[in-house]
């Protein structure tokens, strides 16, 4: 999943804006009315979803219904069975990817494919729990790719029957 944080298809996925994501564009914005905006939906959105960086933060408490309805786009985005998520994922998605051992996940896969891990781990004694964030991570990037790759395709079949509609973003 986090290869998808921070694409515009992770956020057209999430059909409930991400409360934390909004606060950042608060600090960003140069027009006042826009910001205030922001900040005032921020947190009304980390509620939704009982986001993990919120002060409405509450264990037990679940996303609401419209937040959950995400899980469906979002599954078929990742490749992940909507199953899973709506079990597993108990706040914002954007929460779950950017927890530190993500991060840190993240960072012992871009150390393998710079053939770097190694020196990590010059003992030899790599823990199974790296090999096992490495392999996660692979996973998301391949999704991802493979989601990137039929994208490509439906454009340039789209440009080709019709190419005066040729889709840019």
């Amino acid at each position: 999943m986090s290869a998808w944080n921070g694409s515009e298809a992770f956020s057209e996925a999430m059909q409930v804006p991400c409360g934390c994501e909004l606060l950042h564009k608060a600090e960003d914005a140069l027009d006042k009315s826009e910001k205030e905006l922001l900040q005032a939906e921020g947190p009304e959105f980390q509620e939704q979803w009982n986001c993990i960086w919120s002060k409405s933060y509450k264990k037990q408490k679940e996303p609401t219904k419209k937040c959950k309805e995400s899980f469906v786009p979002l599954s078929r985005l990742m490749k992940v069975p909507v199953e899973v998520l709506q079990e597993e994922v108990k706040t914002c998605p954007r929460a779950c990817t950017s927890q530190p051992w993500v991060s840190e996940g993240v960072e012992f896969y871009n150390w393998r494919e710079k053939g770097q891990l190694q020196l990590l781990f010059a003992d030899g004694t790599m823990p199974n729990v790296v090999k096992e964030a490495i392999d996660a991570v692979s996973q998301g990037v391949r999704n991802y790719e493979a989601y990137q790759a039929r994208v490509a395709k439906q454009r340039m079949e789209q440009s080709a029957t019709d190419p005066g509609k040729m889709i840019v973003k």
